[in-house]
């Protein structure tokens, strides 16, 4: 007899196999990348598949229909992961911007990313618990998943997005991490990582009779912090040769797609600064395609 109230014991991938592909290299038919870890900074080779997996991190309780239980994990997240292993190979690895939809895609992809780490999950528990707020904290993560790669989504994709592509100088990579979408306030040259998006410490909630989940979390997420900021931007290394900076709300009105995406040639030392802050922000692990990409 189980003794948890979920439906099984699957290990849910946090940081898509897809995603993490393109910093591997085949070793008998497997996908192997170079990872170091945060507390002994020794690296070492690890597959691919090994990587960014937590039992049961999206599974729903026994009280939602069996449809529904592996929501987020059948569904929503690998909507965005299938995507993501089509508009890349058609875009960035033939070093062409995206066009039309596939920014849609790729940014669609940034955000999901930001909101369905393990490091978001529990730097978001951090917040609650030092803000005493029973009410979020009593409510089932799978639920709190597959609310934000829904509502949170469609809440955030509007018309004013824009997508900066960063690209690594020649014989240059980007490194990644079990953490590889953050949040950050980006204004001038300083950058100012949230740790979540969640409602900061000013936020408050009646607790009434009726009150639903729903409410609860449009209440908290996004934070106001970041609603509607033109300085509000996710970061994340797409591939070791390109960097995505995505701004939410960069309050700029564009007459179609194409106007949302540019791109900027970084120099060793601007590519040294987002590996460093990729570094930063890592939960356990940092992941290269070659070990001299370590920092």
């Amino acid at each position: 007899m189980k003794k948890n109230n979920t439906i099984n014991q699957k290990k849910n991938h946090f940081v898509p196999n897809v995603y993490l592909k393109k910093w591997a290299h085949k070793e008998n038919e497997l996908d192997y990348v170079y990872i170091v870890n945060n507390k002994t900074g020794r690296p070492v080779k690890e597959q691919t598949r090994n990587i960014g997996k937590k039992k049961n991190l999206y599974t729903l309780p026994v009280t939602f229909q069996e449809n529904l239980k592996k929501f987020s994990e059948n569904f929503s997240f690998k909507l965005w992961e299938d995507s993501w292993g089509k508009v890349i190979p058609e875009s960035l690895d033939k070093n062409k911007l995206p066009i039309d939809g596939q920014i849609g895609q790729i940014s669609g992809f940034i955000y999901m990313q930001s909101i369905r780490s393990i490091k978001f999950k529990f730097d978001t528990e951090e917040l609650l618990n030092k803000k005493g707020d029973s009410i979020l904290r009593n409510i089932d993560w799978g639920v709190i998943y597959a609310y934000l790669s829904t509502q949170g989504w469609m809440d955030n994709h509007n018309t004013n997005q824009m997508l900066h592509l960063l690209r690594a100088p020649i014989g240059k990579r980007f490194i990644t991490s079990d953490n590889p979408a953050t949040h950050w306030i980006v204004q001038n040259s300083n950058y100012i990582n949230l740790k979540t998006t969640f409602g900061s410490s000013n936020y408050t909630i009646k607790v009434q009779s009726d009150i639903n989940l729903l409410n609860i979390l449009r209440t908290y997420f996004p934070s106001k912090e970041v609603q509607n900021n033109p300085y509000y931007k996710i970061l994340c290394p797409l591939t070791p040769k390109w960097y995505g900076v995505l701004t939410p709300f960069a309050n700029k009105k564009t007459k179609d797609d194409n106007d949302k995406c540019y791109s900027t040639e970084l120099t060793e030392k601007q590519l040294h600064f987002f590996n460093k802050l990729t570094e930063s922000t890592s939960n356990k692990i940092i992941i290269a395609s070659e070990l001299e990409d370590f920092i």
